[in-house]
């Protein structure tokens, strides 16, 4: 393993120890299987169209690998750590995709969809994890897990809590403050397990220059 990786730990609390193969519980930080769906997301914010952001195709891991894109600020998060693609099976590497969302509103609801793998050689001491890079180099958390690997299909669908609809608020520009360049969500996933791929559905809220408070 890495240690800088792990000391990274991606804004999560202390991971599992290793106790066998089985796969562990998950620690979730901000997300829930609570209204998970798009019919969900559409109750909960009339009138708004969502948007989908997604990485790699959900093509059951085959190969071709599917490229990933971080931008520069990502790539930099933990260099020890080589990244990897969509796809391959891998161990001690780091999943890394970004996402430009170029948003200036808040944001009504979120859900995430993946499907990941375990391929490496200690299970229960993996994380997954969006949020963003800032300039001084350190990960701003929005929502993420401990463990994200399935024992069944792999696919994992979450909604973002209350909380964590706020981060994601904050991360892509609630204020209008932001730059595209900051307004972009990062993905960041280490290091046992292989991902096919990521979505992430957003239903943005009012532009907070027609608002008082967003």
């Amino acid at each position: 393993m890495h240690a800088q990786t792990k000391l990274a730990a991606i804004a999560l609390t202390a991971l599992a120890a290793y106790v066998g193969p089985v796969v562990q519980a998950q620690t979730l930080n901000h997300l829930t299987t609570i209204d998970n769906t798009v019919a969900a997301g559409d109750a909960k914010c009339p009138d708004q169209p969502f948007y989908l952001y997604s990485g790699g195709k959900k093509d059951n891991y085959a190969a071709p690998a599917d490229s990933v894109y971080p931008r520069p600020e990502l790539a930099a998060f933990v260099a020890t750590c080589p990244t990897m693609s969509y796809d391959p099976k891998t161990s001690n590497a780091c999943q890394r995709d970004s996402f430009n969302l170029q948003n200036t509103r808040s944001v009504c609801h979120a859900i995430i969809e993946f499907k990941t793998k375990f391929t490496g050689d200690v299970p229960g001491n993996d994380g997954f994890s969006i949020g963003h890079v800032d300039g001084a180099g350190t990960f701003q958390s929005v929502a993420g897990m401990s463990n994200p690997y399935s024992v069944t299909t792999g696919v994992q669908r979450f909604s973002l809590d209350d909380a964590g609809l706020a981060l994601l608020s904050v991360q892509t520009g609630v204020n209008m403050d932001k730059t595209p360049q900051d307004s972009v969500l990062d993905l960041f996933a280490q290091d046992d397990f292989k991902v096919d791929y990521f979505h992430i559905w957003v239903w943005y809220g009012k532009n907070c220059a027609e608002t008082a408070s967003c």
